[in-house]
């Protein structure tokens, strides 16, 4: 993350990674196909937290209220890895190479929910309503996200996550 954060990712070679990590470029690509995997790790590991947190408090309905808790849950684990987040989100949006990784995010993250929603609502009538609370879900935390992210990391990130919440709500009824 320091040779992404200083010299840019897309100018941060495999071998200068290696270098700094002790391993030879080979070791590297064994735990990492490309380079971008490398960045990719975190979003993973934060994919299996949201699962986690959907297995743990499974919604009792296809709503957004009932999957609220949920997603202030999954915002109490971004703030505090901030720092991590925002150093990622920095160097994500300084690399020409790395501008569809939001995209691929939010579309690992909707596989997630939408998954889990199948899992514990296996009868919903309509596989839209799922994915029609799958994609809410995923709004709530990108409008979260980036006020916290182009405002100030001191916020805190589960309240943004509920007033994220309370404008899609007051959006749906207009």
């Amino acid at each position: 993350m320091e040779l992404f954060t200083s010299r840019g990712f897309d100018a941060t070679t495999v071998d200068e990674i290696a270098e700094a990590a002790g391993v030879s470029q080979r070791t590297v690509f064994r735990y990492f196909p490309t380079k971008r995997s490398i960045l990719l790790e975190y979003d993973r590991t934060l994919s299996e937290k949201l699962r986690a947190l959907l297995r743990g408090r499974p919604p009792r309905e296809l709503t957004l209220r009932a999957l609220e808790p949920t997603l202030i849950a999954f915002a109490e684990i971004l703030q505090e890895d901030r720092e991590k987040v925002a150093l990622r989100m920095a160097i994500m949006g300084s690399s020409a190479e790395l501008a569809t990784y939001t995209l691929e995010a939010l579309q690992t993250h909707r596989a997630v929910i939408a998954g889990e929603l199948a899992r514990h609502h296996p009868a919903a009538t309509d596989e839209s309503d799922r994915l029609v609370l799958t994609w809410v879900a995923n709004g709530v935390l990108v409008v979260a996200l980036s006020e916290w992210l182009d405002e100030d990391l001191r916020q805190h990130l589960p309240a943004l996550t509920l007033r994220s919440i309370e404008r899609v709500r007051a959006a749906a009824t207009r």
